[in-house]
């Protein structure tokens, strides 16, 4: 190998023999007077160079789509209230969508009972469904009959 730089101060005393702190090419070598290379590390420059060619490697991997870059703290945040608003838009979709089906149902019953009191002639009787009201809902006991023996929620008028 040929070494083509000793760094200052390279010389040691370990037990009785003497070691060698060598560069070559970028690398740093321990030498011992048996002839024994030991790679201990990187110069500064080689390490600089490794990084900016990891660097180069990296972009183009990136470019190509092979890999993809992690995301940082700010762009992790982006995406996460990108994702969150995309779901919440699918929620208020979907709502927007079950109260519009509510809605036509009720305008269909809406136009099914003025029907039926247009036909009746009665706006009393006992199809009107505007009569009904929701605070009596039946409870599991709701077929019961009264002692007049109608049922407790009957949502007729008398006439």
């Amino acid at each position: 190998m040929n070494f083509d730089y000793m760094a200052r101060g390279s010389f040691g005393y370990e037990g009785s023999s003497i070691v060698a702190i060598l560069k070559s090419n970028g690398e740093i070598y321990e030498v011992k007077s048996t002839g024994e290379q030991t790679l201990r590390g990187y110069s500064v420059e080689r390490v600089k160079e490794l990084q900016e060619r990891l660097d180069n490697y990296y972009s183009k991997l990136v470019e190509l789509g092979v890999i993809k870059p992690e995301l940082t703290p700010e762009q992790a945040m982006a995406k996460q209230l990108d994702d969150n608003s995309k779901q919440q838009a699918e929620i208020n979709k979907n709502m927007l969508e079950a109260i519009e089906g509510l809605t036509s149902q009720l305008k269909i019953l809406k136009e099914a009972n003025n029907e039926l009191v247009r036909n009746d002639g009665n706006a009393n009787s006992a199809q009107n469904i505007s009569e009904y009201h929701p605070a009596e809902t039946p409870t599991d006991d709701s077929t019961s009959e009264t002692d007049s023996g109608k049922s407790k929620f009957d949502t007729r008028r008398k006439k």
